[in-house]
């Protein structure tokens, strides 16, 4: 068990964390608390760390024992997890105390050599298991470096899902992207990622100045969908030249702008579309909106100037989605 503040692989938490260039040097990031490890693809998961209160908490390793019972190495896997196991198939059984040698006799959704390996968790610090090394840190030291105030015992190292515009591109014969610019604030970014799934979007293309997609707050955000919505990003020098080449492929690009001449319900984005959202206070870049097919805007009633960026995307990509629906 990891027990020292001061050990390396806990330096190197806090780095991926805090650093973004270091984890575009390592092409790694750290996702945390339950929901957003169970959603990782195990072909991504490289290193799994869990507290000793979590490990000693039966209800707790049960949820999480779809990690241990073995990995589908198909990243293409129906469930989007890249496991074989189903958590709700073997409900929690184990009522024992979860105290060392109790989670390895009477947890029943542990294979008997996972259970094994768990077991010898307290007396070393690491245990292979398949890709992925699992650690087990002291409640102090997961306090120090988790990212929340008050984490739940267990985040992992998880590599970056990598796409291509060839892939984002080729993925269907009638995309619908949405393309934020200069989005800054993490729970924005997050939340378009999780509209964007939601309203079937094929993917999200990440324009210059949008805050890290893999800083922690986003990836808790995006509650999953990070790994589920194919996103690629995009440096300033190539952003109007990408608006140019998807004009090229017949995808007509519609601007979230004020002074739009059209209301968003009356522009029609059954063909291949794409939507351009601007800065939570600035709005689109003048040369962006410029360079869409068609300026769009939000009515507002009352005395508002502007809606949250993240808001406005939400209504956009389900007009979408509703027109697409009625036309099928």
């Amino acid at each position: 068990m990891i027990t020292s503040l001061n050990n390396a692989r806990v330096r190197e938490i806090i780095q991926l964390e805090k650093k973004k260039k270091y984890r575009y040097e390592t092409k790694t990031f750290v996702s945390e608390g339950i929901r957003m490890v169970l959603e990782t693809p195990g072909s991504l998961l490289r290193e799994l760390y869990i507290s000793e209160s979590f490990y000693r908490d039966p209800e707790k390793m049960d949820k999480v024992a779809v990690y241990f019972s073995g990995w589908d190495r198909n990243p293409d896997a129906a469930s989007g997890r890249g496991l074989n196991a189903n958590p709700d198939e073997n409900p929690g059984q184990n009522k024992a105390s979860g105290q060392g040698s109790n989670v390895k006799q009477k947890n029943p959704n542990l294979a008997p050599a996972v259970r094994e390996d768990l077991a010898e968790l307290e007396s070393q610090d690491r245990v292979p298991l398949d890709s992925c090394s699992l650690f087990l840190v002291s409640d102090e030291v997961m306090r120090k470096m988790a990212d929340t105030e008050h984490p739940q015992g267990i985040l992992s190292v998880t590599a970056m899902p990598a796409y291509s515009l060839e892939d984002l591109l080729s993925a269907e014969k009638n995309p619908l992207f949405l393309l934020p610019e200069d989005i800054q604030d993490p729970g924005n970014l997050g939340t378009m990622f999780r509209t964007a799934e939601g309203a079937d979007a094929t993917g999200l293309i990440l324009g210059p100045g949008c805050t890290d997609p893999f800083q922690p707050k986003v990836v808790r955000s995006t509650m999953g969908s990070l790994f589920r919505m194919p996103f690629i990003q995009i440096r300033e020098e190539d952003w109007y030249p990408l608006l140019s080449e998807l004009k090229k492929q017949d995808i007509r690009l519609f601007a979230a702008w004020l002074p739009g001449s059209v209301s968003y319900d009356e522009a029609d984005y059954t063909g291949p579309t794409a939507f351009l959202i601007g800065n939570e206070g600035k709005g689109l870049k003048k040369e962006t909106a410029e360079a869409s097919d068609q300026r769009i805007r939000i009515p507002m009633g009352g005395k508002l100037e502007s809606l949250n960026a993240a808001m406005s995307a939400g209504i956009l990509m389900y007009e979408a989605s509703r027109q697409r629906r009625q036309k099928r």
